[in-house]
C-alpha cells in the first residue's frame, strides 16, 4: 500500500550548502534548529521508488508534528490520504476506498515515521553509528546513518542538507531491505503553538476497520496529549 510507504521515507537529493569550519556540525544545527519548536509544519514533497517494479509516486502534502507523540500527514495530491496520530491512536484515511483504518498505535510498531529521529533527544546518537558521504560535489552535506541494532524495517537511512542559516530545508532517505527507496524533501517549518487537530475528519459513509480489516469503532474526541504512550513521529 502506497500509504504504509510514507513510514520508510524519504529523498535521494540534497541541499547544496557552503560549509566552513566556523560553522557548526550541519546535522547536528538541524537537530538543534527542530529542537526549539514543540510544534510545527513542514512542507514536504515525495517519491516512491519500488525496486521490484521499476514504478515511482509522486506527492507533495504538509506534515505537522506535536511533539513528543503526535503527527498529523496530509496529502495534497490525489487521492489526498491522511497519516495522523493523536497520541494514542493511529488514522489511516483513504478516500479512493471510502476507509477509515484506526488503532492503537502500540498494536503497530511496524508502523513508524523516521521523522522520530530527529525529534527524540538522543535518538540519533544511542541509535545510530552517524557518517560522512562523499559526494563528487563537495557543496553536498549528506550523513549515513547505520543502525547499531539490525533493524527489519530499514538498512540505513540517508540525511542530506544545507549548514549555516537560512531557511531549513533537508532531505530524509530511507532504504528499506528490499532495495526499496522513500524519499522525502522537507522545507518550510512553520511554528504551530500546538493549535490543530490530531484526530482526522471522517467523512459520512466511510468504514471503519482496524489494520487487519476487521469492523472497529471510532475512538472518542479529546485524547490526553500527555498520555504516556510513545509512537514514532
Amino acid at each position: 500500500m502506497v500509504m504504509l510507504g510514507l513510514f520508510m521515507v524519504c529523498l535521494l537529493q540534497t541541499v547544496r550548502a557552503q560549509n566552513t569550519q566556523n560553522e557548526p556540525d550541519p546535522l547536528q544545527n538541524l537537530v538543534d534548529r527542530i529542537g526549539v519548536h514543540d510544534s510545527f509544519s513542514l512542507r514536504f514533497r515525495q517519491s516512491i521508488e519500488n525496486a521490484t517494479s521499476g514504478q515511482t509516486i509522486h506527492a507533495r502534502g504538509l506534515v505537522y508534528i506535536d511533539k513528543p507523540n503526535r503527527f498529523r500527514w496530509d496529502y495534497e495530491t490525489d487521492p489526498r490520504n491522511i497519516i495522523a496520530c493523536d497520541g494514542t491512536y493511529l488514522w489511516l484515511i483513504l478516500p479512493e476506498d471510502k476507509q477509515v483504518m484506526v488503532d492503537l498505535m502500540a498494536r503497530q510498531p511496524l508502523l513508524w515515521s523516521p521523522f522520530s529521529i530527529l525529534t527524540h533527544p538522543n535518538r540519533l546518537t544511542d541509535e545510530f553509528r552517524v557518517e560522512p558521504v562523499k559526494d563528487s560535489d563537495e557543496t553536498i552535506m549528506t550523513y549515513r546513518l547505520t543502525p547499531v541494532t539490525p533493524n527489519n524495517q530499514y538498512r540505513f537511512l540517508h540525511i542530506g542538507l544545507g549548514s549555516g542559516g537560512g531557511a531549513v530545508k533537508f532531505t530524509l532517505v530511507v532504504f528499506d531491505s528490499m532495495g526499496n527507496q522513500n524519499l522525502l524533501f522537507f522545507d518550510d517549518l512553520t511554528p504551530t503553538g500546538g493549535k490543530f487537530d490530531f484526530q482526522p475528519p471522517v467523512p459520512d459513509g466511510f468504514t471503519v476497520t482496524d489494520f487487519a480489516g476487521q469492523p472497529a469503532q471510532l475512538p472518542q474526541h479529546g485524547p490526553n496529549r500527555e498520555d504516556n504512550s510513545d509512537p514514532d513521529i
